[in-house]
């Protein structure tokens, strides 16, 4: 909803309960909670390997795309 949405925006103090980490909005507190468990949202859909964090796979994904370019055969010449 709106109201759920809008409540990601305000800044203040989210304080995690099982450190006690300040975060500065919701959606922050959120992303750093699945640091505290060993599930894993996000898989490379090349290789299977899973990540907590979609910035993570991100980075994973720079792995194949270099092995990629540099497996090209016009980049052997």
């Amino acid at each position: 909803s709106l109201a759920n949405h809008r409540k990601t925006h305000e800044v203040g103090s989210f304080q995690c309960s099982v450190c006690g980490k300040e975060n500065w909005n919701a959606s922050a507190l959120k992303s750093h909670l699945r640091s505290h468990t060993s599930f894993k949202k996000y898989s490379c859909a090349e290789c299977g390997k899973a990540f907590r964090l979609a910035t993570q796979l991100a980075t994973h994904e720079r792995v194949h795309r270099a092995r990629r370019w540099k497996d090209e055969p016009y980049r052997n010449i």
